[in-house]
């Protein structure tokens, strides 16, 4: 049996910065490791890092590490932790720490160093929890607190580090926030429910900002929550669970060009300011048509809408073009009476490198003017190495299946950090059942000796015996006495130290009287006997290998029984011509996986005989 242990890690990099997980946003920076700064030791900074992995609200979470607000007590503002469901940027600085007015759904434990009268904050440093941008204490989204801060200091901008958790506790619906380890604000509630609408993937991390007053509000986390957390499992495949990710602008960062600019210059700088997110600058073309402005996605790609922001300046007539060589266009969408403004096309195109705007004819006697060009597409996950050990067909949830120790790259392009790389690495360790006998056959009453020597077995780890005949026992290396005849069916079942991995034999021992004994024949008939004993099946019903059949003779007594990998039986047959179709003894098929068949018989020259193997189902 193999042993899977399922970890998954961030792409690092060379250097293997932790800070690498985090997207930084305004004056945040990296100042070591797991260490950011998120504001200027100055007035109005701002600054926020925002986690590169969503967290899936259905699992509980942790997170720990160190708070730091100066060392000045009238320092300002203070740290927020926010859960959001989007993209939120660094809003404003001043007393709302970056987090006040933030759109959408959110949550936020407010660490804040800064008495703020009209908010209705503590004298001291407090502590509080919001929702949705909403920091006034006296409004109703105004979830518990503010209590203060520490247990024993009206003031926390002294020059210490101060340890923080924040855990949030599933079964109980629980938040609990604690400050230099005690616990300061505990909340009963639902996020997903209450706060999401449901949603369960949400971005997370740290936001602060300055006013007038100012302090290096900074945080160290030593606990970031992932979203997939490692596991181990035992046999056959595993899968991940990965979440939607959301539509993006695809355009960002992409070569770009232009038949002219209103400045007399083609192409760059001017076209790139149509593709630069910011609503503030414009590619302008020549007051003449046509015109075009274009971009190069540098690779064949998908997306699944367009939208153009025009100036003042727009096209009345208009077509939306693919290529893929640049000089060869195919028209997707055409404009015929446009009126300025915002056009949002939903056109969807598949393994394009090229797009372009091409104007026909201008809508005012001026040029064409984009203050922005937006292509969206919904980003896919994509994995290497691909090969037959990884199935992607439902990229959300592939199946992982490798023979050896193999680490996966995953990469996409988050909606609101950028790219992400992870690394999600599968390590098999041999984990197997297996013992032998002496001896394992004879006269009743019969003296076993049984020896356990199974592959990956540890003292930590757990054995059960089952002799077939209703007694077991939980010895390494046991003895028994069998005390009557027959053909005992005996397994051996092994466990891993956390019960997480097992296996098991089979072994065959015949107990006989003395007058059941064949002697054998010396004679040059004799024959040694034949078995056709495949190691792999297919019962597909293509018409190719659909049976596991052994075909022994000179047989009499003939038995196989077909055990699945926990020892329970699942098929068997008695009749030398029976065989194994892949289902069990209700008729219903039976998954995929190894399973182990034990056969025992009677020659008539030789006696009795018994041996064990396995053999792998695959549909």
């Amino acid at each position: 049996m193999k042993k899977y242990l399922l970890i998954l890690v961030l792409f690092l990099g060379l250097a293997a910065q932790s800070f690498s997980q985090f997207h930084l946003q305004g004056d945040a920076a990296a100042i070591g490791q797991d260490t950011f700064q998120l504001t200027y030791n100055s007035e109005w900074s701002s600054g926020s890092i925002l986690h590169k992995s969503q967290h899936d609200l259905n699992n509980s979470f942790q997170i720990d590490g160190k708070i730091f607000f100066g060392s000045d007590e009238n320092g300002a503002d203070g740290i927020v932790f926010v859960m959001q469901e989007k993209c939120s940027p660094i809003n404003q600085a001043g007393g709302g720490m970056g987090y006040e007015n933030m759109p959408g759904n959110s949550i936020g434990v407010e660490f804040d160093t800064f008495e703020n009268g009209n908010l209705g904050d503590l004298s001291s440093d407090h502590i509080a929890l919001h929702r949705n941008g909403n920091i006034n204490h006296n409004l109703i989204d105004n979830l518990q607190g503010p209590v203060p801060m520490h247990a024993g200091k009206p003031d926390v901008e002294d020059g210490i580090w101060y340890d923080f958790e924040i855990e949030y506790l599933v079964g109980s619906s629980t938040l609990n926030v604690f400050f230099d380890g005690s616990l300061r604000l505990s909340h009963n509630i639902d996020l997903a429910d209450s706060i999401f609408k449901g949603k369960s993937n949400v971005y997370w991390g740290f936001y602060s900002a300055t006013g007038g007053e100012f302090a290096p509000n900074s945080v160290v986390v030593k606990k970031p929550l992932v979203n997939f957390q490692s596991d181990s499992i035992c046999g056959g495949k595993t899968s991940l669970e990965l979440p939607p990710l959301q539509p993006t602008n695809i355009a960002l960062g992409r070569t770009t060009n232009s038949s002219s600019s209103e400045f007399g210059s083609p192409g760059p700088p001017d076209s790139d300011l149509a593709f630069d997110a910011d609503l503030g600058t414009r590619w302008s073309s020549q007051f003449s048509d046509p015109q075009w402005i274009s971009i190069d996605f540098g690779q064949q790609i998908s997306f699944d809408s367009i939208t153009l922001h025009w100036e003042a300046a727009f096209g009345y007539e208009y077509k939306v073009q693919t290529s893929n060589d640049n000089q060869n266009w195919t028209d997707i969408f055409h404009e015929v009476a446009g009126n300025g403004g915002i056009d949002r096309i939903n056109v969807a195109a598949s393994n394009i490198q090229y797009l372009r705007m091409y104007g026909i004819q201008r809508g005012t006697p001026y040029g064409y003017s984009l203050w922005e060009f937006q292509v969206f597409g919904t980003s896919k996950y994509s994995w290497e190495p691909k090969n037959q050990s990884i199935d992607i067909s439902i990229h959300l949830n592939p199946f992982f299946a490798p023979d050896t120790s193999t680490t996966y790259t995953l990469s996409y392009i988050d909606a609101c950090v950028g790219p992400v790389e992870k690394n999600y690495t599968i390590i098999i360790d041999d984990f197997e059942a297996n013992a032998i006998v002496n001896p394992d056959s004879g006269l009743a009453p019969l003296e076993v000796n049984f020896s356990n020597l199974s592959r990956g077995w540890s003292a930590g780890d757990f054995i059960f015996w089952d002799f077939g005949n209703g007694q077991t026992t939980n010895q390494n290396d046991p003895s028994f006495s069998f005390l009557d005849t027959g053909n005992y069916n005996v397994k051996m079942i092994i466990f891993n130290s956390d019960s997480t991995c097992t296996d098991t034999t089979f072994l065959k021992i015949f107990v006989y009287e003395e007058e059941e004994v064949i002697e054998e024949e010396e004679t040059e008939d004799v024959k040694e006997m034949e078995f056709i004993i495949p190691n792999i099946f297919t019962p597909n019903n293509d018409g190719f290998n659909d049976i596991f059949k052994i075909t022994p003779t000179n047989a009499i007594d003939f038995e196989v029984v077909i055990y699945n990998r926990w020892g329970q039986m699942v098929f068997s047959w008695n009749s030398p011509s029976g065989y194994w179709d892949g289902k069990n003894q209700l008729g219903f098929e039976v998954p995929d996986g190894t399973y182990f068949y034990s056969v025992s018989y009677k020659n008539t020259l030789r006696g009795f005989t018994n041996f064990n193997g396995s053999i792998s189902l695959i549909r």
